[in-house]
C-alpha cells in the first residue's frame, strides 16, 4: 500500500519541512518543530510536495518538486554518459514524470533506480539551467 506523505516549502522561512498533518477545514498544515512544539501554517504560506511513493537509487524518498540527477548512457555512443538535472512533477493524468532543460519528459517510475535526489526546486532552481556533462 502506498503511503501518502507530504513535505512543505515554507515560503516566508525558505525551508523544507515534513508535514505532520493537514487540516483542510482550517486550511493549514501542522509541523512539529525541533523543540517538539506544534506549529501551524496556512496554505497560502506553503507549497505542498506530495511523496511519489518511489525512492531513488540510494533509497531516498522522491517528492514532487524535487530535483534529481539522471545519468544515462548514449544510445549512439556506448561508454559515453550524459548527466541531466530533472524536476519531478505530476502531469495532468496523475503520473509522476521527469522534465529538464536537456531532456524530453519521461516517466519517473521507469527511471527511479537511475536517479539520485539532489535537492528541490525551491532551494536549487539554478541547477535546472542544464547539466549536460559528457563523461566516459
Amino acid at each position: 500500500m502506498r503511503e501518502i506523505k507530504f513535505n512543505a516549502w515554507l515560503k516566508q522561512h525558505e525551508i523544507m519541512v515534513t508535514v505532520d498533518s493537514i487540516d483542510f477545514a482550517e486550511g493549514e498544515i501542522m509541523i512539529i518543530d525541533d523543540t517538539g512544539i506544534d506549529r501551524y501554517f496556512p496554505f497560502e504560506e506553503i507549497e505542498l510536495l506530495q511523496y511519489t511513493g518511489l525512492k531513488d537509487k540510494n533509497g531516498e524518498e522522491i517528492y514532487e518538486g524535487y530535483l534529481v540527477k539522471w545519468i544515462i548512457e548514449s544510445i549512439n555512443y556506448p561508454g559515453v554518459f550524459r548527466e541531466h538535472i530533472c524536476e519531478v512533477f505530476r502531469n495532468k493524468q496523475g503520473a509522476y514524470r521527469l522534465r529538464g532543460k536537456t531532456i524530453y519528459e519521461t516517466e519517473l517510475c521507469c527511471n527511479r533506480k537511475k536517479v539520485e535526489v539532489i535537492g528541490n526546486i525551491y532551494e536549487h532552481s539554478h541547477l535546472l539551467e542544464g547539466a549536460t556533462n559528457g563523461s566516459s
